[in-house]
């Protein structure tokens, strides 16, 4: 086995009592793997091994997507199980000089989802830095999906067919896009079910170089959130919003019962 994909076991970490002191997950895990792209941790040689090789596989291409700013070493942990635990997420600390400072990615060991789909999606929070923090946490989470489904293919083609049974009405895209940053745990599983298809759905309706294309101008021009006009009907953005994108016009989101009356 090459040096840097060596397994070792560590210590486990006594938990710190702090306020505000995040979970220490990752240190109290008793193995972990270097490897190319970070450090990853977990309970068993296979989880290890497994989502190393994994997250060696994924993390070149969500950063050629992302192409975040900065690019810190991975810190992943594979968990064990618990009921009110997601199956994958990206653990992040507030501070208040320096704001959302990345700790870890955790993926639960029985997960419901594939680890290559899980993996990636979290990858693009972990990356998702900068500019891409004018976007509203649905269609960060929607790209974040969009992403997942491009390198995950079987997965990410069943998802779409998911996808293509729901149908939202303005009403809810309002809604799920005027969700603030860090309240979406607070969602009952419907309301979050619907967070992540309208996400979705916007995501791939925009496309992501045009997403990037309006973080970019929103960080330039310091005007907070991106519009939510131009998430309903990408039209409305300004000449001067498209600069750093190459795309095809998408269309606005209208009702589906309006749709429905003017086929009639």
């Amino acid at each position: 086995m090459p040096a840097n994909h060596r397994i070792i076991t560590i210590a486990r970490l006594a938990l710190l009592a702090c306020t505000g002191c995040i979970s220490n997950e990752f240190d109290e895990a008793p193995l972990a793997m270097a490897c190319e792209v970070g450090v990853v941790r977990g309970h068993t040689r296979a989880d290890v091994e497994e989502v190393a090789r994994l997250a060696g596989q994924l993390d070149p291409a969500v950063k050629e997507i992302v192409r975040p700013r900065q690019t810190p070493p991975l810190r992943i942990v594979v968990v064990p199980q618990h009921p009110s635990r997601p199956d994958a997420t990206t653990m992040f600390e507030m501070r208040p000089n320096t704001g959302a400072i990345r700790q870890f990615i955790a993926i639960r060991i029985d997960g419901s989802g594939p680890r290559r789909f899980l993996l990636a999606h979290e990858l693009v929070h972990w990356y998702a830095d900068w500019a891409w923090d004018h976007l509203p946490i649905a269609v960060e989470e929607g790209m974040a999906d969009l992403v997942a489904a491009q390198l995950s293919p079987e997965l990410g083609a069943l998802r779409r067919v998911m996808l293509m049974h729901h149908k939202p009405t303005v009403p809810d895209i309002r809604r799920m896009l005027e969700v603030e940053r860090g309240t979406e745990r607070g969602l009952d599983w419907r309301s979050r079910e619907m967070l992540y298809l309208v996400g979705r759905q916007v995501a791939e309706r925009i496309g992501i170089d045009r997403l990037r294309s309006w973080c970019l101008t929103a960080e330039a021009t310091g005007s907070g959130h991106i519009p939510l006009e131009w998430l309903l009907d990408p039209s409305a953005a300004p000449a001067s919003a498209e600069r750093h994108a190459q795309h095809q016009d998408a269309p606005r989101f209208e009702d589906a019962g309006a749709k429905r009356e003017r086929n009639l």
